[in-house]
């Protein structure tokens, strides 16, 4: 009987190591930590409820720190969430947010949505990353935006349909 209690106990502990690992990326957690770049579990986890691989953001977002390039992450306002159905917080929320990414971009930082955001659209966050670091290296001005807009194509190619 203790047997099956300390079996079953290993295999409760190897379950959460796993959800650990594959949800919350625990590994990803780690490597930002490493390099100094303050990200939550709960970030990790949202991305992979998008349907986004943390592992092409989070990368990426590690090079650009340990280059000098400063990497906003999203910081959760729970008081904030309480109001989300107060429709003038929700504007002064958003105009909050604009001027942030203005900020940001006027100070050649990045921000984790945005790195997710270029993922979520068909874009290579590591391209992106790269590019802004050799914008900085060549003592260019070091903009996202501009850094995302070569790498997505600038128009879509139709897709063919075929008639059965």
């Amino acid at each position: 009987m203790e047997i099956l209690i300390i079996l079953f106990s290993i295999f409760i502990l190897l379950g959460f190591l796993y959800l650990l690992i594959r949800i919350f990326h625990i590994h990803l957690w780690f490597k930002a930590r490493q390099a100094g770049l303050k990200v939550s579990l709960t970030e990790l986890f949202g991305m992979n409820m998008r349907g986004v691989n943390a592992k092409n953001v989070m990368l990426p977002a590690i090079m650009l720190h340990k280059n000098g390039i400063q990497v906003d992450t999203g910081n959760f306002d729970v008081e904030g969430a309480a109001r989300m159905d107060d429709l003038e917080y929700l504007d002064k929320l958003a105009e909050q947010e604009e001027q942030r990414k203005l900020e940001a971009e006027e100070k050649g930082s990045v921000d984790l949505s945005d790195l997710e955001a270029h993922a979520l659209a068909g874009g290579d966050p590591r391209k992106v990353a790269l590019n802004m670091i050799a914008d900085k290296k060549a003592g260019r001005k070091v903009s996202f935006r501009r850094s995302a807009e070569i790498d997505l194509p600038k128009t879509s190619k139709p897709t063919k349909l075929r008639r059965a």
